[in-house]
């Protein structure tokens, strides 16, 4: 595509978040909704070039931002109160659904290897960020439910991430060791977290020190990237140093910052995160046409694939219902038997928190990121794009990604 092609597009595609939001507004609709829909209609518009979206790129421009926004306004008084359930949400809930999107999708095609089906598991298990937070900003909840959606959507993308590279190792190498797992899993997790450290530590000791408030507030921005590409650099977990350098730098953004820069840089980041948002739906809508197309048109996705998706997606929110009301019912059985430490959400919370388990741009981007001689890859329902840039490799006894 052309340069100016491009331009075209994207102001484009601006001119349509306009619309669609504001078509959302007026019929009471989720936004959200109304991106992917209309990002739908947009990829089969006569005249446009097919979106193919780099995975790679998706997650990079896309996720540290957003994720340093969450963790930059969440509470960390509430965030360490509830962080036991926050870690079986991100943790638990992740590894239970894997592992039963794994069994349903080897009982659909028994030809699938384990290593794929847990690759699939994987793929779909974490709930996402973005979508978690559009829902959010439309409903008013309770603090302890809105904390735990917020605090899951934070970290729940690395053990999905790690898991997912596991399973691709596993596939390729045909091994699989739980001890190098785990380590795998502690060092991607604790390496990112001091990096994250880092750079928080070195944004609070030198901000101050710009003296303008464009700089600064321009330092924010260069924050979550900076945490992100440094870990990931070193192959560590980004998601968690880009988190770990939000929760620092919202700490201490009071010290930081004035009033006066603190309500400019949250009035920049409340539109830049918007129009993020925004794009990342509306980009999820216009893959689709690229999907189709790659999988062989609608004849093979109505009747090769509709049943084995409804069944996959009936699986993964079976599994989160069974997990949120599971760890419920445990700490009910807890304060019956006289521990009281734990209170349990109830019925009506553990409905809302079952359902709020939206999958969207990681889910996409890490299914496209599927090495192409992966086993079975080709038999996936998310098969890789051809473009793709993403890659995965074998660096001794860790997988990167």
């Amino acid at each position: 595509m052309h340069a100016m092609q491009m331009f075209e597009l994207v102001i484009a595609m601006l001119l349509a978040i306009i619309l669609l939001h504001y078509a959302a507004h007026k019929l009471s609709l989720p936004p959200a909704v109304a991106l992917l829909a209309g990002g739908a209609l947009f990829a089969f518009v006569p005249g446009l070039p097919v979106i193919a979206l780099d995975p790679e790129l998706v997650l990079v421009i896309f996720l540290p931002p957003l994720l340093m926004d969450g963790a930059w306004f969440i509470a960390l008084r509430h965030l360490h109160r509830h962080m036991l359930g926050i870690i079986g949400l991100a943790i638990g809930a992740v590894i239970f659904t894997t592992v039963i999107v794994a069994v349903v999708t080897h009982w659909l095609a028994p030809s699938l290897p384990w290593a794929a089906c847990a690759a699939l598991g994987a793929i779909v298990s974490p709930p996402d960020a973005v979508s978690a937070r559009a829902v959010l900003q439309r409903v008013h909840l309770p603090r302890r439910l809105s904390i735990l959606l917020e605090g899951e959507s934070l970290f729940n993308d690395a053990s999905g991430l790690v898991l997912f590279r596991f399973a691709i190792a596993a596939g390729v190498t045909g091994a699989f060791s739980m001890v190098d797992a785990l380590e795998s899993f502690a060092l991607l997790a604790i390496g990112g977290a001091v990096v994250g450290a880092l750079v928080g530590a070195a944004w609070v000791l030198l901000v101050p020190r710009l003296n303008d408030k464009y700089l600064m507030i321009a330092s924010s921005l260069l924050a979550p990237w900076a945490s992100y590409l440094l870990a990931e650099s070193g192959h560590l977990s980004g998601v968690i140093a880009t988190v770990t350098t939000g929760l620092i730098c919202g700490w201490y953004q009071h010290i930081v910052f004035s009033a006066e820069v603190r309500m400019n840089g949250t009035a920049f980041w409340a539109v830049m995160i918007f129009l993020m948002e925004a794009f990342v739906f509306l980009l999820i809508g216009s893959s689709l046409r690229g999907v189709i197309d790659r999988v062989g048109g609608f004849d093979v996705v109505l009747h090769e694939m509709a049943g084995p998706v409804l069944a996959i997606l009936a699986a993964l929110t079976l599994a989160r219902f069974l997990w949120v009301f599971g760890a419920d019912a445990v700490i009910h059985a807890l304060r019956a038997a006289g521990i009281r430490r734990y209170t349990p959400i109830g019925a009506r919370a553990a409905t809302v928190l079952g359902w709020a388990g939206m999958r969207g741009v990681v889910t996409l981007a890490v299914a496209l990121s599927v090495p192409e001689d992966f086993p079975a890859a080709t038999s996936y329902w998310w098969p890789p794009s051809p473009s793709s840039s993403a890659r995965c490799w074998c660096r001794g006894r860790r997988w990167a990604w």
